[in-house]
C-alpha cells in the first residue's frame, strides 16, 4: 500500500470540499506515469490550501477517453456540481495540460472508500 499526494489548486477548493463531504465518490485524473502506478488499496492524500484529506482507493479504472469513462459512470458521481455531460467535459478540459495528457495516457477513475 502506497500513498500518493494529489494536489487541488486553491481556486478549485470546491472539488476538495465535495470529496471531504462524500458527495464525490470517484476521483478522476488525466493519466501520467505516476498516476498509472496507483492500485487498489493505495491511499490518495488530497491536499488543498494547507488542508489534507486521505481516501483509500477501492477500485481503479483506466479509459482511453472521457467518453468511454462516461459510458461506465454517471457524470454526477464524478462532477456532482455539473448539470450535464457537456458541462462536465468542459470542467475536465479546464485543468492545465489535461487535453495533452488525456491524448497520451487516457483518464483514470479512482473509486474512493
Amino acid at each position: 500500500m502506497k500513498e500518493y499526494r494529489l494536489l487541488i489548486r486553491k481556486k478549485d477548493k470546491s472539488f476538495f470540499e465535495v470529496i471531504k463531504k462524500g458527495l464525490k465518490k470517484i476521483e478522476t485524473r488525466a493519466g501520467s506515469p505516476t498516476y498509472l502506478k496507483i492500485k487498489e488499496g493505495d491511499i490518495l492524500v488530497f491536499s488543498c490550501s494547507g488542508k489534507k484529506l486521505k481516501k483509500k482507493v477501492k477500485k481503479v479504472y483506466h479509459f482511453k477517453t472521457i467518453d468511454k469513462l462516461l459510458d461506465k459512470f454517471d457524470f454526477k458521481e464524478i462532477m456532482p456540481f455539473a448539470s450535464s455531460k457537456t458541462e462536465a467535459k468542459k470542467l475536465w478540459y479546464y485543468f492545465p495540460r489535461y487535453k495533452e495528457r488525456l491524448s497520451k495516457y487516457g483518464i483514470l477513475a479512482f473509486i474512493l472508500d
